[in-house]
């Protein structure tokens, strides 16, 4: 059963019960308003008949009494309980004053009024309310059926209606689901009801699949080009070799160049797989204690010779016994990139600044240099996969593959931690990443 059938079977019987319990209501309130009004009549038409009884000088005088008058039946009565006016039908209940008594004919309200010795009594057939009440039963049957028609009726195009979007949707989705284009949207338009916002929710998430999936095909066509290029090289080496069998370094040269192109692979193969394990969140971190702070310079120290290859004075300033709980190696890894980026990408003579300093509950690693820069608009797009600026920035210590800084975002964010650069074209730049310095529990 759909979900709108459910919705109008449910309004219609919720719409029934309230009619239903309306109608109850109704009669049982009119019954009693009724009851009420009819003794409050009966009173009136017995105390007016007692005024006029006694009007001349306190002398009973029935002249001017009338029997029945807008159905009340009067009698008087004197103190020995003798009729002496009205009527005296077998249907009028025996004389009492009980307000409400029983006769032969049905139910009968009375009302007494003592003047002297004389007892004034009304009497009221109950049986007109009862016809009245039996009036507005029968008229409820009649009503109600009808009501609970209108009100599935009702239900039903009021569903429809605001259901009409999600119709729609569903048109929509079933078009996407058969199409082979990427790009197609529900695009249910403008709309503040919750139909609306879960198609636009959808539309967002169709938005995420589709630059995924583009992601996807971009990083499968880059690694595949940057995997062609090594493999390409060693087997035109490995050809090479075979053809000059009998020159010792001819194929020492041959050798080499195909473990360079081997490394290669294998660093490329190891950045891929760092991702890999990023993107299904299960990169190992393992947390330990350990001095950020001399860390920072030990790899400082350890990377001076590459430095002073291209005459760039590298220094570093930390702020002492800077504990902080992490991974030692995935620090490690990031220091490394930042610096041999900044040595790569810094002219002859530049100079390289490493700082690692204390903000909080938070410790921070900067790499500033003034080397090319980076242009603004390619700043967001510098931690993408494979992207280079002009062929040249986005690159790690190896030169080809443009993951280093992706790699360096991926193995932050598994420490909780982020990364950020700040840069002017042809006047350095100031890569950082922040880390807590107390591991979460």
């Amino acid at each position: 059963m759909t979900i709108k059938k459910r919705i109008v079977i449910w309004y219609t019987l919720w719409m029934s019960a309230l009619a239903v319990l309306m109608v109850v209501l109704i009669i049982s309130g009119s019954g009693y308003l009724m009851s009420r009004q009819a003794i409050a009549d009966l009173e009136e038409e017995v105390n007016d008949s007692a005024a006029e009884l006694f009007r001349r000088s306190g002398r009973i005088d029935t002249d001017e009494l009338d029997e029945f008058d807008d159905g009340v039946y009067i009698q008087v009565y004197d103190g020995d309980g003798r009729l002496v006016f009205g009527l005296d039908m077998e249907d009028f209940p025996p004389f009492s004053a009980q307000q409400v008594q029983r006769g032969r004919s049905g139910q009968w309200y009375v009302y007494c009024a003592q003047r002297g010795d004389y007892t004034i009594r009304g009497l009221i057939s109950a049986a007109s309310t009862y016809t009245y009440l039996g009036s507005l039963e029968l008229m409820s049957l009649v009503l109600l059926p009808v009501l609970i028609v209108l009100a599935a009726l009702g239900g039903y195009l009021i569903v429809r209606r605001s259901f009409r979007p999600a119709d729609q949707a569903i048109r929509k989705a079933n078009d996407i689901a058969g199409a082979s284009d990427p790009s197609l949207r529900i695009d249910l338009g403008s709309g503040k009801d919750e139909i609306h916002e879960m198609a636009s929710a959808f539309d967002r998430l169709l938005d995420r699949l589709e630059d995924s999936f583009r992601r996807q095909q971009q990083f499968t066509s880059d690694a595949s080009h940057e995997l062609r290029t090594p493999l390409s090289i060693i087997l035109a080496e490995c050809e090479y070799a075979l053809g000059h069998r009998d020159d010792n370094s001819l194929l020492t040269e041959a050798l080499e160049s195909v473990q360079r192109q081997g490394g290669r692979m294998n660093r490329l193969v190891g950045q891929l797989l760092t991702l890999a394990r990023s993107d299904g969140g299960r990169l190992a971190v393992s947390i330990s204690s350990f001095d950020l702070g001399q860390l920072t310079e030990l790899i400082v120290e350890s990377l001076e010779d590459g430095a002073r290859q291209k005459e760039i004075e590298i220094t570093s300033d930390s702020d002492a016994e800077l504990i902080v709980e992490s991974d030692q190696d995935l620090v490690t890894r990031i220091i490394v990139n930042y610096i041999t980026n900044a040595i790569q990408y810094t002219g002859e003579g530049g100079h390289i600044r490493v700082e690692a300093r204390r903000n909080g509950e938070q410790a921070t690693v900067s790499v500033a240099d003034d080397g090319i820069g980076i242009a603004r608009e390619d700043l967001d797009r510098i931690w993408d996969r494979f992207f280079q600026v002009d062929g040249a920035r986005n690159r790690s210590s190896d030169s080809s593959s443009g993951l280093g800084l992706a790699m360096v975002r991926a193995m932050a964010g598994a420490l909780g931690g982020s990364c950020a650069v700040t840069s002017e074209p042809g006047a350095g730049s100031v890569f950082s990443f922040s880390i807590p310095v107390r591991a979460r529990d």
